[in-house]
């Protein structure tokens, strides 16, 4: 029993009834029961209205019509996208930083897990100097600078790990049969299970990479994207 349900409702009814009805009046239980039938449904309908109000809460459609208010066509939900996955992006993208270093960085690592690599070659905090202690060493810290970079960044972004389907058997694999309990081993990686779009869960696209750079740059400036898998040990 919930609260605004039927049996809720119900027991608020009994609990305000005169006591010269008797015990359990047929006509009188069947009179209250039509209103709380008619209530509970009022008050489902009263939730699921509010729910909407509130990003955090809202659900379906919905959630969609939030992110269409806020950003148009810039944000849709991906294919088979939960409203939790969705609601986190949706979160994200809508008090971010943009036109600024930090804006980008922010986003990025949002997005992916991953800290990303940015380089400005005309910036001295990225490329080291000379003299300067930790500043520089051969393929190890520092970069070369060049001055006909300037306002120009390259920034290598690391895609975030998700299992997905990887470890699936495919269909007709020979010695994966129909409904055939088997679990992954070292020899034998594959798992037999119906996947779902909802194993893709937090896969973040080549595009949603380059929309968060586009969407965080400053004007005039020029953005060389490299997106690459994060080695784990």
């Amino acid at each position: 029993m919930a609260i605004g349900d039927f049996d809720d409702i119900i027991l608020r009814f009994n609990a305000y009834l005169v006591k010269w009805f008797g015990k359990d009046p047929p006509l009188v239980d069947s009179i209250i029961e039509g209103y709380a039938e008619i209530m509970a449904f009022l008050y489902a309908s009263y939730a699921y209205v509010k729910e909407p109000t509130r990003i955090k809460t809202a659900t379906d459609d919905n959630l969609d019509a939030i992110s269409f208010d806020f950003f148009g066509g810039e944000l849709p939900r991906k294919g088979g996208e939960t409203d939790t996955h969705y609601r986190n992006r949706i979160l994200i993208y809508l008090l971010r930083e943009k036109a600024t270093r930090e804006g980008m960085r922010k986003i990025l690592l949002q997005l992916t897990g991953f800290e990303p690599i940015i380089i400005e070659p005309f910036r001295p905090l990225d490329t080291g100097a000379y003299n300067e202690p930790h500043t520089l060493s051969y393929n190890t810290a520092g970069v070369y600078s060049s001055m006909n970079f300037a306002y120009q960044a390259f920034i290598t972004v690391f895609r975030p790990l998700i299992n997905g389907l990887g470890n699936f058997a495919a269909l007709n694999v020979t010695n994966h049969g129909y409904n055939v309990v088997q679990s992954p081993t070292k020899t034998n990686p594959v798992l037999n299970a119906y996947g779902s779009l909802a194993l893709m869960e937090g896969y973040v696209t080549n595009a949603d990479i380059y929309n968060a750079v586009e969407t965080t740059r400053m004007n005039s400036t020029r953005i060389w994207v490299e997106i690459v898998d994060k080695e784990v040990a």
